[in-house]
């Protein structure tokens, strides 16, 4: 028997589907899974670090380490928050910056689409304040004091 499948990712089948996500594999999934033409491929974690580095080539290992922080380069990842809202695919836009881009959350859970609205959100100010929770993934670890400095 093969396990269930996580409510994130029936969730991001349910969103592809054009289903009401919730996680919870009832009938109307389940109706899905046996009906619906949708796949749940996406890219490879390589492919989401190039395509990141192509579209943020100012900052691309910031974009990336961004990216990383908030989906794990998971284009699928979906991250239900305590109010009730939502944070979408592989840099988490939120529902409420995913309505403001003009997105849906089957948009958002596109990695192209993703990408090129981090872009935009990122272009605004040419930083990354839409993400604070990842600046510890921004920073540099300082160099180690030199032998000669500590003497």
């Amino acid at each position: 028997m093969s396990p269930s499948p996580s409510p994130v990712s029936s969730s991001a089948f349910q969103v592809l589907a054009g289903l009401v996500p919730n996680g919870v594999v009832g009938d109307p999934t389940k109706k899905a899974l046996h009906e619906s033409e949708v796949r749940m491929e996406t890219w490879s974690p390589e492919k989401v670090r190039r395509r990141v580095r192509e579209v943020f080539a100012e900052v691309p290992d910031d974009a990336v380490a961004i990216a990383d922080c908030q989906s794990f380069l998971d284009p699928l990842h979906i991250l239900p928050n305590t109010n009730g809202s939502r944070n979408w695919g592989l840099f988490q836009i939120s529902d409420a910056r995913l309505a403001e881009l003009g997105g849906t959350p089957a948009r958002a859970l596109d990695p192209e689409w993703n990408i090129q609205a981090a872009r935009k959100l990122w272009s605004r100010e040419r930083d990354f304040g839409d993400w604070p929770h990842c600046e510890r993934a921004l920073k540099k670890t300082p160099a180690a004091p030199s032998a000669s400095a500590s003497r």
